[in-house]
């Protein structure tokens, strides 16, 4: 008999393919499970794709990248919009172990040039339509066009995709691939600075997705609708999350609140995902209570909460379930979720629980985790956070003091164990020798029927210290003036979180997902009270 602990020095070394972990196996044991099922209907390409025909479209890119000479963990900007090829294009990446640099195409030719050159990326992937665009950004740099989306009939003085991948093997790629292999980089939205580049692994990228898979109860059934920017973080894993199980993304370049309807009723959509106001876009439609919307289930919202009033609309109306899910750029999403039943019960801007891959707490500034009922900074753990900020090790050092990941948000666990989030800690106001929370002044704000969009901010003030400031668009037809909301703040807020000044603007800066821009609100305002 052998004696305690014997077996333990037997020598047994398991190859890397055993116990592999991939983002771009998602797509691949979907083919290999329901080859025939459609995997992406893209009602605006006029096109469907089983997952055996994505599969192999996406290995073809993966041959055509490997035979243009590039080679696992190169790196590849994208510059693109929603589509069909989007996808293919970027499963072919993943599965060439080339890595993807997710580009927002809203932001400057010179914030574009700057993240080309942090990623140092080796070549670029870019619809027809920003082709343009992009080769201002190109010129004076040594970076090519590899291959071109084709979505809207452009030429482009470059190769199709499909065009490029015509004719290569549309087998699996035979590629080594890590856990912790570099799969992907994204920028942060920039809403407090310049953009930093997340460095994102394979291990990142498929327990986020299965976050979403879990936390959504996304089944095989299910039929997404993809309407965000496949660039953002959330609406990439919550295709991703779909895939895990096989469902079916219906997937559109751009909102419009009529084809969504039309797009739950011809294609019996089951879940989306949207910002509030988008939903209030749908609501507002004219022919919303002749539409049928039976198929719908759950309805996901994020970046923002909805008022009470619009969310038992929504919920009437839709006839679905409604849940909130959260998280960043560096943090996976979705790290937390506020799950449906919750939704009526609890009042403001709540962030749930944390997911199924993550842990959730909140910490002092000494690195001490604190109780339930008090507030401090929101921190993760979990294989769905980031492996570090690009080029930036004093940053990643600060992010990740402690052992946790600082996601500069300040919040707190409620008597139901719920997190409410409570601001950016950045954002909080010290006005008076009181701290303000700017998330409780813009709520307020919102209550106002007038008021449509609203940005509070500190700005430097003699005797305030900083004087809570508060920017607001009107909605449309509304009669908005400054006196009559500090009227209705003053009716329902503290007074020292009641707004010195109110000014009615046209718009407010916004990054492409709904955030509003507050540092450049107050960068263009610092002088407003001298």
């Amino acid at each position: 008999m052998p004696s305690a602990g014997e077996h333990a020095t037997v020598d047994v070394t398991r190859p890397n393919e055993i116990g592999r972990l991939a983002a771009g196996d998602i797509l691949r044991r979907a083919a290999n499970r329901t080859p025939e099922k459609p995997a992406l209907i893209a009602p605006d390409q006029d096109e469907e794709v089983t997952y055996a025909e994505l599969d192999a479209r996406a290995n073809r890119v993966a041959h055509a990248l490997r035979d243009a000479g590039f080679e696992k963990g190169d790196r590849l900007a994208v510059v693109a919009g929603n589509s069909m090829q989007f996808l293919e294009a970027y499963f072919g990446q993943l599965k060439s172990g080339i890595v993807p640099v997710l580009i927002n195409p809203e932001i400057t030719i010179e914030d574009m040039g700057y993240e080309f050159d942090h990623a140092e990326v080796d070549g670029v992937l870019v619809d027809d339509v920003l082709h343009e665009k992009v080769s201002h950004v190109l010129e004076g740099r040594d970076i090519d066009v590899v291959a071109a989306y084709a979505w809207a009939g452009q030429d482009v003085p470059a190769p199709t995709l499909r065009a490029f991948a015509e004719g290569h093997d549309s087998t699996e790629p035979e590629v080594r691939i890590e856990d912790t292999d570099l799969a992907q980089i994204q920028f942060t939205s920039g809403t407090t600075s310049r953009p930093k580049g997340v460095l994102q692994t394979h291990k990142t990228l498929y327990t986020g997705a299965q976050n979403n898979t879990v936390d959504a109860e996304i089944t095989r059934n299910e039929v997404l609708s993809s309407i965000m920017p496949l660039f953002h973080v959330a609406q990439l894993s919550m295709v991703k999350g779909t895939m895990h199980v096989s469902g079916t993304c219906v997937l559109r370049r751009e909102y419009d609140p009529a084809a969504l309807l039309d797009d739950i009723e011809t294609h019996g959509v089951t879940m989306t995902f949207l910002l509030p106001m988008m939903y209030e876009a749908a609501l507002n439609q004219d022919d919303i209570e002749e539409r049928d919307l039976s198929s719908l289930e759950l309805c996901a919202y994020g970046m923002a909460p909805i008022g009470d009033e619009t969310l038992e609309r929504c919920i009437e109306t839709f006839g679905a379930d409604f849940a909130l899910g959260s998280g960043q750029t560096e943090a996976y999403t979705p790290t937390t979720m506020f799950q449906p039943e919750w939704q009526l019960e609890k009042s403001g801007n709540y962030w749930g629980q944390g997911t199924i891959n993550t842990d959730v707490a909140i910490m002092d500034d000494d690195g001490n985790l604190l109780p339930q009922g008090e507030v401090g900074e929101i921190v993760y753990r979990g294989p769905n956070v980031m492996d570090g900020y690009l080029k930036d090790e004093e940053q990643t050092r600060e992010a990740f003091a402690h052992g946790w990941f600082h996601s500069g948000d300040v919040g707190y666990f409620d008597e139901d164990h719920l997190l409410k989030f409570v601001d950016r800690k950045k954002d909080m106001i010290k006005s008076g020798g009181e701290n303000v929370s700017t998330q409780k002044v813009e709520s307020t704000l919102l209550d106002h029927p007038g008021v449509a969009q609203v940005g509070v901010v500190g700005l430097p003030h003699d005797r305030w210290d900083e004087a809570v400031t508060a920017f607001v668009v009107p909605g449309p037809d509304a009669d908005v003036t400054a006196e009559g909301v500090e009227e209705f703040c003053r009716e329902r807020l503290a007074g020292f979180e009641t707004p010195k000044a109110v000014e009615v603007v046209e718009e407010l800066p916004q990054t492409t997902t709904g955030k509003v821009q507050k540092f450049k609100l107050a960068q263009d305002n610092e002088e407003y009270y001298q």
